[in-house]
């Protein structure tokens, strides 16, 4: 990234008012895990619980993914993430080529919904800020994961409760807004497709 990519980063994603602010991942946070996971142009990223979208357009701007999508429940910051995202791409054009710029305002879209019913099938990277979610959410969310057909990574800030067609590669030490905190990295399987062949076997891993 630029300096001036950097600026707008901070000067578009940075709150004004942090302590306003939910606890969230940094910036430092996203770099460490997009790093963990090699997210490259193959690769398209959702944000299952993007808030006000910063992880979204960091990765966006920071990567060469082919597309950076948030899902949130909560329509005021959903609504305050495509604000965010239209200052963005307003200023894009001052700092970055026309090429970047173009890439950038075609690869981020933010879907206010509930992410157990929004369209996933196109995630190859997933992040699942999961902390304050419950048992119930947790267990339905590791199931859809197991049916995405494309994923090829899941990263969730607690430990899912169940997966088929993953395998458990470890942990990271990531940066947030309040401290250090674990991030649990699940890999698919290579032999994914057998997996979904043996769906009738209650091979659960808890």
């Amino acid at each position: 990234m630029s300096e001036d990519e950097d600026s707008l980063m901070h000067g578009v994603v940075a709150p004004r008012r942090p302590e306003l602010t939910y606890g969230e991942i940094t910036a430092v946070g996203v770099r460490t895990l997009m790093e963990a996971v090699d997210a490259n142009y193959s690769s398209t990223f959702f944000d299952l619980g993007s808030g006000f979208g910063r992880a979204v357009l960091q990765v966006a701007l920071e990567t060469l993914v082919a597309a950076s999508v948030g899902i949130e429940l909560d329509e005021h910051r959903n609504d305050v993430a495509q604000s965010v995202q239209r200052r963005l791409n307003n200023m894009a054009t001052n700092v970055m080529s026309p090429e970047d710029a173009a890439r950038v305002a075609n690869c981020v879209r933010f879907v206010h919904g509930d992410l157990l019913h929004a369209d996933c099938s196109l995630a190859t990277i997933i992040y699942f800020p999961s902390l304050l979610f419950g048992e119930q959410l947790m267990d339905a969310a590791s199931r859809k994961f197991d049916g995405l057909p494309n994923v090829r990574w899941v990263m969730s800030l607690k430990m899912l409760p169940r997966y088929r067609t993953f395998t458990l590669r470890g942990s990271v030490q990531v940066e947030m807004t309040w401290s250090q905190c674990p991030v649990y990295l699940y890999e698919r399987l290579p032999y994914f497709p057998l997996c979904r062949n043996m769906a009738r076997f209650d091979c659960f891993v808890s």
